[in-house]
């Protein structure tokens, strides 16, 4: 299943969260990503990938609202956005590696969650 994670602080890292995460499962890997606001705020948070579904579900359950270095974090499991106000599930444990759409394997070589 993925997850999201926000609200991060400014230390954090893929190695951070993986510590965090260390008992609830595999991961197969965090991803931190920033955005900048105009207002000159920036946002971070990161998607991870953690099998199976259940031990996942177990990490939202105890870590969604907990404090990581001051910051009270937001873990929750993402929904990809199609359009508009459509949304489908990702299924990463059954799909991890497939899909026949050109954006999928963009992605799948951008993150680095498969191995080729």
């Amino acid at each position: 299943m993925q997850i999201y994670v926000g609200n991060l602080p400014d230390d954090v890292g893929p190695d951070e969260l993986k510590q965090l995460f260390r008992n609830y499962g595999n991961f197969v890997g965090f991803r931190v990503q920033e955005t900048h606001l105009e207002d000159g705020r920036t946002l971070r948070y990161a998607y991870g990938v953690i099998v199976p579904d259940k031990a996942a579900e177990r990490a939202i359950e105890r870590l969604d609202q907990s404090r990581l270095d001051g910051n009270r974090i937001e873990v929750r499991k993402y929904v990809h956005r199609v359009s508009g106000n459509e949304r489908r599930d990702l299924n990463w444990e059954q799909e991890q590696c497939g899909g026949p759409e050109r954006r999928h394997k963009e992605r799948r070589k951008y993150t680095g969650y498969c191995k080729q």
